[in-house]
């Protein structure tokens, strides 16, 4: 609201993202939204079937098991949508069914909410395209003169989840970011 020549928003993870291309060109005629690394259903991805089930109960959460599993890891549009989807999220993550839905993941569960049920318009888009989002994908990616490279040779402006391999974290730091401390992603919870 306090920039109204805004025009396009990406709204991103940090620690796991990088950029390898303008991730607005083309430019988005929408909302956008992507999948996951995985195809399948949404019913097959645990973990954003035990934050939804939290945030919005079983019943609502079984009405969206074959919707794709999209990730809010990435969502690129106008910045009106952008911040009007923001609003609804935080409206539906303000009102977790249990201690679960109220922390970690409940953006994951707010959005599949807000787009599977059409509360705001989105294009959901396959991977590997202006995101290209790979997890622990084993055979979506490679390496070529420094960029992480899509199995059909292409090139993904944004690429999310790189750091679930090691080969690719490497590359990354040798490229862009020598001089920085490791922050190597870390499983489990902290002991206090």
């Amino acid at each position: 609201a306090a920039r109204p020549g805004l025009r396009h928003v990406l709204m991103t993870d940090v620690r796991d993202v990088v950029f390898q291309a303008d991730p607005f060109t083309p430019a988005p005629t929408g909302l956008e939204v992507f999948v996951e690394y995985e195809a399948g259903r949404l019913a097959d991805h645990a973990f954003q079937v035990k934050h939804l089930r939290a945030l919005a109960g079983e019943g609502l959460a079984e009405r969206l098991d074959d919707q794709p599993c999209i990730c809010a890891g990435t969502i690129v549009g106008p910045a009106g949508e952008a911040a009007r989807l923001c609003r609804l999220i935080l409206t539906l993550g303000a009102i977790p069914r249990s201690a679960v839905g109220g922390g970690f993941g409940v953006d994951q569960a707010s959005l599949a909410l807000a787009v599977g049920y059409g509360l705001i318009s989105a294009q959901v888009q396959d991977n590997y395209r202006r995101v290209a989002t790979i997890g622990m994908a084993s055979d979506g990616v490679s390496l070529k003169d420094g960029l992480i490279v899509n199995l059909d040779g292409s090139l993904s402006p944004v690429v999310h989840q790189y750091d679930r391999r090691p080969e690719l974290v490497e590359a990354m730091r040798a490229r862009w970011s020598q001089a920085l401390p490791d922050r190597r992603r870390r499983s489990g919870r902290r002991r206090r």
